[in-house]
């Protein structure tokens, strides 16, 4: 249907699913339907949508484990959409095991939309007696203290983990936009995320998880900007990656005695998807 005024031609594709909004960008008018949990997207009128899908960040190691990983992060348009689609909206892994000899942060669970899948972001490798590598995901978990490599990330959605180069600190887990930091003489940092506008506001999402180390130092690695969890120590408790954003979970920060043992869980995902509703 085309509505005529002297500015514009009103478009009339209309969709169901997720929270519907509509945005302005200039004289262009969009739809927007957001995911914050799984759904169905339906669309009556074959149209372009523009789509951003972002996966469950991974969980921090524990025992001085490596920052989780984010979730994958995909941003595109895909054209000919038309009819009802399946949207799934990927969970948090959980923050490795507090209970000796601890365990790996659990990998993020898939998003996927319109036929394409993020990957789930990789969980932070962990340190009891010995050091564990981070795993693959979207983007990858840190390795932990004491030498542990950093997971790889997925081409197209995210950066490896880091890796560790000292006996006490781990790598924090890869982001969107970037890798993990190393372990160094402290921990690394989250690699940061990336930005999007695509519901209107500029957002940042997808950081991965900082990475926890034995000190009783208060000073902790951060999180990568976009909702990665900041990392433990003996003295702090890791924290969860952000909700909706991909953010990995921060490692957890002791060695084998006392302190706070257990990662933190990764952020849950999201999906958002857009499709023009006016011409200039």
């Amino acid at each position: 249907m085309f509505l005529h005024n002297s500015t514009a031609v009103f478009l009339q594709p209309e969709g169901t699913g997720g929270a519907v909004t509509t945005v302005a960008v200039g004289n262009v008018i969009y739809r927007v339907h957001t995911f914050t949990s799984s759904g169905t997207f339906t669309i009556n009128t074959s149209t372009s949508v523009e789509y951003l899908i972002v996966a469950g960040g991974g969980g921090g190691g524990s025992y001085s484990g490596g920052g989780g990983g984010a979730g994958g992060y995909q941003a595109g348009t895909a054209v000919s959409i038309l009819g009802s689609y399946a949207v799934v909206v990927g969970s948090g892994g959980a923050g490795g095991s507090s209970t000796a000899p601890g365990t790996a942060g659990g990998n993020g669970t898939p998003s996927s939309a319109l036929a394409l899948s993020s990957v789930g972001g990789g969980g932070g490798g962990w340190r009891y007696t010995t050091a564990n590598n981070g795993l693959a995901g979207g983007s990858g978990g840190g390795g932990s203290a004491n030498f542990g490599v950093g997971g790889a990330g997925t081409a197209g959605q995210g950066f490896a983990g880091g890796t560790s180069a000292s006996s006490s600190a781990s790598g924090g887990g890869g982001g969107a936009a970037a890798v993990g930091a190393a372990g160094i003489t402290a921990s690394g940092n989250g690699g940061d995320g990336l930005i999007s506008a695509v519901n209107g506001t500029s957002v940042q999402r997808g950081g991965g998880g900082g990475g926890g180390r034995p000190s009783t130092s208060a000073v902790t690695s951060s999180g990568g900007a976009g909702g990665g969890g900041t990392g433990g120590t003996r003295t702090v408790k890791p924290t969860a990656g952000t909700v909706n954003t991909g953010g990995g979970g921060g490692g957890g920060g002791n060695q084998p005695t006392g302190g706070f043992a257990a990662g933190a869980a990764g952020g849950s995902g999201i999906v958002i998807l857009r499709y023009q509703v006016t011409e200039a």
